[in-house]
């Protein structure tokens, strides 16, 4: 029997500029299938800010933090 898809651990996530989560790309149960499914999302959105997080810990993300006094994205 397969999990319910909030039981799926991993979750590779397209953020927007407001810090948002604009839309989740896959879940997984496995890490290494979660690193398969982010590189896989950075490759077909270049432009995207992409993230492989479990819960709240980032693992993976594909751009840099941006801070007040640094110049616009």
């Amino acid at each position: 029997m397969s999990k319910p898809v909030e039981d799926l651990a991993y979750a590779v996530e397209e953020w927007d500029e407001k810090d948002q989560i604009r839309k989740v790309l896959a879940r997984v149960s496995l890490l290494p299938i979660g690193f398969g499914a982010y590189e896989a999302a950075v490759a077909a959105r270049p432009t995207r800010r992409i993230t492989l997080r479990i819960g709240l810990r980032v693992i993976r993300k594909n751009y840099q933090e941006w801070g007040p006094d640094q110049p616009d994205r």
